[in-house]
């Protein structure tokens, strides 16, 4: 086997990985051609961009359908949106998986349900054409199984999401199972006014997370940047969004470290880059020097409007610590899995607590924190656990993270500081008799 960056690996899940990779990269770009028939974005991206000259490249059988964005979005019931390119993608991640000899038996736990498409045949026929139509070049495609790793009609869509583990209701994993988790647009509310987004794809096994691969869609990586072990995230804010390129892709496989890369479609010009010489870099922070004894250059990463979370308990936690809350502009990106991403490129003084918000999202969905966590251990020295202390158990095979409550990510020198803090503040609320807690107690 042969990973994407040209070299051998007889290591025990490196066609998962290139899977993986390939799956997301496939995914990431049908989101992209939703993307560009959005009307309030269209004249963010330059005609002379990647992504347009890309587009004006294609066959007509492969063009963008502006219809797409017409009945682009609904709510689902938890209030969420979601998209025509959130069903074509995780479409597409399924596909892949179904078609793999390997793979195909594994179960799969998915962010869409299959009742949208079966109660409205107009979503469904555009899901389709978005489906149908998004392709990666020749090599890719081969590598992914051809056409048996995509579905020929609307009938074979539909059994793409039949026999999926429901986010809620019966569980059919038992601790143990091999299994796949996908997110297909991590942070869709973003995407659809130009912010960053995820497309996530992650296998567990009985130990844990074993592969995960993470498209970013709008992030453009800085061309003067060859080697990935320098502390600087700014890129990966949602002010700093690339509509008009293709993004860049992470993954990580356990014990065999972390690479990223950048997403291309193709050669559809001479000029243009070829997959051959994409190439990947390893994503390592084990150079950086590890944060002050004292926190003083600690940096949180947090995000004030995310609706499962209490920005005002990691202010609190910041007080308490004689350390600065970030500013507005700083304090993103929205989505869970580019916030985990930011950890990764940013320095090992970077913080991420998430303290849950009380309500319907208290108990957090696996499709949200699988994945990019192994790319952050794998990527250098990094620790993550629930705001008790207890590591992530992602084996239990379960949709929803009943055992853990909260997120502290960082780096081990001063994980355990902040778990301290923590805990007091947790004993505090145990003592109020707060009910939002009760459950832990």
């Amino acid at each position: 086997m042969v990973l994407l960056d040209g070299q051998p690996s007889s290591s025990e899940y490196a066609a998962a990985r290139n899977l993986a990779e390939l799956a997301v990269e496939r995914a990431s770009l049908a989101t992209k051609r939703v993307l560009a028939t959005i009307p309030s974005l269209q004249d963010k991206i330059h005609p002379e961009s990647p992504l347009s000259r890309y587009l004006k490249s294609q066959t007509p059988d492969r063009q963008c359908d502006g219809t797409w964005a017409s009945l682009n979005k609904f709510l689902k019931d938890d209030k969420s949106v979601v998209t025509v390119a959130d069903y074509a993608a995780q479409a597409l991640l399924i596909a892949a998986i179904r078609a793999s000899e390997k793979f195909k038996n594994d179960k799969i736990i998915a962010e869409e349900s299959i009742e949208r498409l079966r109660s409205d045949p107009e979503f469904r026929r555009r899901v389709f054409e978005v489906v149908e139509s998004t392709k990666l070049d020749n090599w890719g495609e081969k590598a992914l199984g051809g056409s048996s790793a995509r579905p020929n009609n609307e009938e074979e869509l539909l059994k793409l999401f039949e026999g999926l583990v429901p986010k809620r209701g019966p569980q059919t994993i038992r601790k143990g199972d091999r299994f796949w988790c996908m997110d297909p647009v991590d942070g869709t509310s973003r995407y659809l006014t130009g912010g960053q987004y995820a497309v996530m794809l992650a296998l567990v096994d009985g130990e844990g997370e074993a592969v995960a691969a993470v498209g970013c869609p709008n992030l453009r990586l800085p061309a003067s940047r060859r080697s990935f072990d320098i502390g600087d995230d700014d890129f990966v804010l949602d002010s700093n969004a690339d509509l008009a390129g293709f993004g860049c892709l992470l993954s990580a496989e356990r014990c065999q470290g972390a690479r990223v890369r950048r997403m291309w479609p193709g050669t559809f010009e001479e000029k243009d880059l070829s997959r051959e010489n994409l190439g990947s870099e390893l994503l390592s922070r084990n150079l950086l020097p590890p944060p002050a004894a004292d926190l003083s250059n600690v940096l949180f990463v947090d995000s004030p409007t995310s609706p499962a979370s209490l920005s005002e308990k990691v202010k609190e936690l910041c007080t308490r610590l004689n350390v600065s809350y970030p500013p507005e502009q700083n304090s993103g990106p929205y989505a869970s899995h580019m916030r985990n991403v930011r950890a990764i490129f940013g320095g090992r003084n970077l913080v991420q607590v998430r303290w849950p918000k009380p309500g319907p999202k208290e108990i957090w969905d696996i499709h949200d924190h699988v994945g990019t966590q192994l790319i952050y251990r794998e990527s250098g020295p990094g620790k993550v656990t629930d705001l008790r202390g207890k590591t992530f158990d992602f084996a239990k095979g379960q949709s929803r993270l009943t055992d853990n409550w909260g997120l502290v990510m960082a780096d081990p020198s001063i994980h355990d500081t902040l778990i301290q803090k923590l805990e007091e503040m947790l004993n505090e609320e145990k003592e109020k008799k707060n009910p939002a807690l009760r459950m832990f107690w």
